[in-house]
């Protein structure tokens, strides 16, 4: 082509080197084109891309047309429709390996890998929950924690983030598609209600004047709380419980301790007597630990006996009944919103008690345990709560347990050793979006890069990064803001159905 020009320069008598700007600018890109192949390792591929777009109507069709001509035009790159040529383009846009289309592009390797992310890490486990699709690549991202070396994971994120939605779509998966897997939630806020509700859970309410009660003295004896003997371990928790409760700063002493341990195995190996023999089936409750400690007839025991009325016949009696509640259903939210200060220990230990009762049973039968626990950094602020959550951490993968801690207050959480650890130790976190600072100290403690950094900052609602083993991605997690679905999880005054 450059010699013809040049000829027909020759024959009109002006200069040769004149030649059409397009002819010039073809002749360098084909140049640089051979200089690359030359001295890289990179092919020539013929290529078509196809974009398909759909619509309810021919106008709908139009305009979605025009928004995407108008995105190409921005980048400034050539699009033509295929006018007349419809079925050959819905056959290659199809993946059926077919290039129906005549038109193609000589595109080098290292061009047809910007258009196609060859290198877009999936998460898309066979069994795993649907948490969105990849930012990326916008496939689906399916998640298995059952399958990780550990399913310990948190969800963190600033106010109005989405953690609650991210949290309850989980939850939702869960329950749908592992029917013998059990949920328990612990519920601070009183945010869980309407979707426990939904989902034929129990919701128990803990605090003082509460209809629903609880018997902390509650025993399984055919499944043992730990490696160890039953009652010898349930007999444990409840001089903790009672030390709690009337120890004082300083702590109950030897005789104390001696005496209510004695009551206590007492009191358990008389129900498991009764239990083998078939004569009752009632489980002991505090009022009948301090009818025992009475009975002892030593001013130790007096002394216990009346510290503990208020907690029996008080106006803080909320333990001291059988239970009442069914604590055995698939689904249970523990709401603690209400507890107060003076049964807030008390009340902790009680709940995570029974936490633990169920785990260990359903580790009997093989079944999973998932448990969640909002506003994860308020129970750090409790010593007790604090060090049984840095054990359970420790404890859950061999029980059977998937934990997960759900929080926005995430300098108070990073700035308790204990949790720091837990946060490092799992191999499942959601993170949404956060705020500078933050995202500064997650970067510097789970060693995210620059590009991950920007997956969980300035981002909308419902969109931040997972993390699962090995696996690190980018997910939009929103869901239509008129679903059914959305209307059960939002938390937003005025949009939940509570």
């Amino acid at each position: 082509q450059v010699m013809t020009e040049q000829k027909k320069a020759r024959r009109a008598h002006y200069d040769e080197t004149m030649l059409p700007h397009s002819l010039t600018e073809g002749l360098e890109e084909a140049s640089q084109l051979r200089e690359e192949l030359e001295q890289s390792n990179q092919k020539i591929l013929s290529t078509i891309l196809i974009i398909g777009i759909t619509g309810t109507t021919k106008e709908d069709c139009d305009q979605v047309t025009e928004e995407v001509m108008t995105a190409i035009r921005k980048h400034s790159c050539q699009a033509e429709r295929a006018t007349f040529m419809m079925l050959d383009g819905l056959s290659t846009e199809l993946p059926l390996g077919v290039r129906a289309l005549p038109m193609r592009r000589t595109m080098t390797t290292a061009s047809t890998a910007v258009i196609i992310p060859f290198t877009t890490q999936e998460l898309l486990a066979p069994n795993g929950n649907w948490y969105g699709i990849n930012s990326q690549s916008s496939n689906v991202i399916m998640a298995d924690r059952t399958e990780e070396m550990n399913g310990n994971g948190f969800i963190l994120g600033t106010t109005g983030s989405g953690k609650s939605n991210s949290a309850k779509m989980e939850i939702t998966n869960v329950f749908l598609s592992r029917p013998d897997d059990d949920i328990i939630i612990i519920d601070p806020e009183h945010e869980y209600p309407p979707l426990i509700e939904a989902y034929g859970g129990t919701t128990i309410q803990i605090h003082a004047g509460s209809a629903d009660t609880v018997n902390p003295m509650d025993i399984s004896l055919e499944s043992g709380m730990a490696d160890g003997d039953a009652i010898h371990e349930k007999a444990d928790f409840i001089l903790q419980m009672i030390s709690a409760l009337v120890g004082g700063k300083e702590g109950l002493n030897a005789t104390q301790k001696s005496l209510i341990d004695r009551c206590a195995v007492q009191l358990y190996r008389s129900h498991a007597a009764a239990a083998h023999d078939g004569t009752s089936m009632v489980q002991p409750t505090l009022v009948d630990l301090q009818a025992s400690l009475e009975a002892s007839d030593t001013p130790e025991g007096h002394d216990l006996a009346g510290a503990l009325d208020l907690y029996t016949h008080g106006s803080l009696n909320l333990f001291a009944h059988e239970t009442n509640v069914n604590v055995d259903n698939r689904l249970v939210s523990w709401d603690i919103s209400s507890l107060g200060n003076e049964l807030k220990t008390f009340g902790m230990m009680v709940v995570l008690d029974q936490i633990w009762r169920r785990t260990a049973y359903n580790r009997k039968r093989g079944r999973r345990t998932w448990l969640y626990i909002d506003e994860f950094h308020l129970l750090f602020s409790n010593p007790f709560s604090s060090e049984y959550f840095r054990s359970l951490y420790k404890r859950a993968r061999k029980w059977g347990l998937i934990p997960t801690g759900i929080t926005q207050n995430i300098d108070e959480l990073l700035a308790n050793d204990d949790a720091r650890l837990m946060l490092a130790n799992s191999n499942f976190l959601y993170l949404l979006k956060q705020n500078a600072t933050d995202a500064d100290t997650l970067c510097d403690l789970l060693h995210f890069s620059d590009e991950q950094r920007r997956s969980f900052t300035n981002i909308p609602a419902g969109c931040g990064l997972i993390r699962c083993g090995s696996a690190t991605v980018p997910v939009d997690g929103r869901i239509p803001t008129t679903s059914g679905l959305y209307r059960l999880f939002s938390t937003k005054f005025g949009e939940s159905e509570a």
